[in-house]
């Protein structure tokens, strides 16, 4: 186990690697705590830590979201309860506390923690930052620990069993509550409005955007062209608005930001949100420049306070969804499986909701045929897989070749899942966790999946 304190050498780094590889700033520079030892240790290159600038990419080194991950860990301690392991001892051979100047030899662990074990798979700090507690600064910090107190098994236990003494803003307000879960931010204004109308009132009002006046924020918006430009006209315009400096995705994205920031439809907005990232589709996707715009407003904004069903139809029949998950590609003697696997993992039932392969293998060839030629859906009866399906308990004949009526099979079966008792629930966790509680008690998602239904 190689000196913690001293990360090894790898073949981007500043001390003696390939300077070619990360030139200037991107060079990493390492800086431990007090005490590194006076041993040089060295691995041979490509043995070190991953670069934490560059995205995984084929070929390379562990990037950087499965670096990020490989060092994760949490520790949950409430008024001076964590769990303080002794000095730690035999890091070096000769028996120096860790990190400690007179250390010559390293050993594969220390006796906090023998087999060298993960910091994710640890509680306590002592455990997580074992190297820096061994050294004298760890050290100091033990002696500046208080001692006693509980060790609770994460976050949420500790919370629920620590009172709160003094008001604060964390203090239960239920016009705060509501404001933190409903809008985008608890100003004076909105809390003012909420203890104006009073919580069902102001609930109702929020539930008619329509009748609300646009904020001047939201007027200025006219003055992004792209915001109401068809896919068709975006295909066609794409010339001109790319010599004007015009992203359309992009202003989708400032739009949507204005309006969570400055509109007085903060419910609506907060729904908005909600249901882009259910049915998520990346803002920058290739082709989100033609489709993305057109998606959050004619899919998301459209049905945002409405019907569940009647989106989830509509999503899949928009251009955005169906190229986004390769919809496009799929052919009956060629089946993509990527967006029938989704909409029963994500838009549905969810993954613990009761499906199986086979399900995925049927939705999949149930929705062969369906995909975008110039901008625009188009169903492909020639590509469109015949034969009978069964999906969750859903079946259908699906013998027709005529384009109208395989097209309605697909959307009988997708009104199906939508409507579907593991979507009420899943849907109902969901929206208890965004306007509840990161939490939500089973009897709150029982009742709102009754509702769902």
């Amino acid at each position: 186990m190689a000196d913690q304190n001293v990360p090894p050498r790898g073949p981007w780094d500043d001390r003696g690697g390939n300077p070619g590889q990360h030139p200037g700033p991107y060079a990493p520079q390492w800086v431990g705590p007090e005490g590194l030892g006076r041993q040089s240790f060295h691995q041979p290159a490509g043995a070190g830590l991953p670069t934490l600038d560059d995205d995984d990419e084929p070929g390379r080194r562990t990037g950087r979201r499965r670096a990020l991950a490989a060092i994760g860990g949490v520790a949950a301690v409430v008024a001076g309860g964590a769990a303080l392991a002794p000095a730690v001892r035999g890091f070096f051979d000769d028996g120096a506390v860790a990190g400690d100047a007179t250390g010559t030899t390293v050993t594969d662990g220390t006796a906090a923690r023998p087999s060298g074990q993960q910091p994710s798979r640890v509680r306590t700090y002592t455990e997580q930052n074992e190297s820096y507690m061994g050294s004298r600064a760890g050290a100091v910090l033990k002696k500046n620990n208080p001692t006693g107190g509980r060790l609770f098994s994460g976050p949420a236990s500790a919370a629920a069993e620590t009172p709160v003494t003094v008001r604060t803003v964390l203090a239960k307000d239920p016009a705060r509550h509501l404001a933190s879960r409903a809008t985008f931010g608890a100003t004076p204004k909105v809390l003012a409005d909420i203890r104006r109308m009073g919580i069902d009132g102001w609930i109702r009002w929020q539930l008619d955007p329509e009748k609300i006046a646009p904020s001047p924020a939201e007027l200025k918006l006219a003055e992004l062209p792209s915001l109401k430009l068809s896919p068709q006209q975006l295909r066609e315009q794409r010339d001109q608005l790319n010599e004007r400096g015009v992203q359309p995705e992009k202003e989708m994205v400032d739009a949507t930001l204005a309006r969570q920031i400055w509109s007085e439809r903060q419910l609506f907005e907060v729904m908005v949100d909600f249901w882009n990232d259910f049915l998520h589709v990346a803002a920058d996707f290739d082709g989100g420049e033609v489709y993305r715009n057109s998606f959050d407003r004619d899919v998301v904004r459209a049905h945002a306070l409405g019907s569940y069903p009647d989106m989830l139809v509509a999503a899949n029949r928009h251009p955005a969804l169906l190229l986004y998950l390769n919809q496009n590609d799929s052919r009956k003697d060629a089946v993509n499986e990527n967006l029938a696997r989704e909409n029963l993992e994500l838009y549905s039932v969810g993954v613990d909701g009761g499906y199986t392969e086979k399900d995925v293998r049927q939705a999949a060839l149930l929705q062969t045929g369906r995909g975008v030629q110039d901008g625009r859906y188009v169903f492909r009866a020639n590509q469109h897989y015949l034969g009978k399906v069964k999906i969750l308990g859903f079946t259908h004949a699906n013998a027709s070749s005529d384009p109208k009526q395989a097209d309605a099979a697909i959307d009988s079966y997708l009104r199906y899942i939508a409507l579907h008792p593991s979507t009420a629930r899943y849907v109902a966790r969901s929206l208890a966790t965004r306007f509840v509680s990161d939490t939500p008690p089973k009897s709150l998602v029982d009742r709102l999946a009754r509702r769902t239904r």
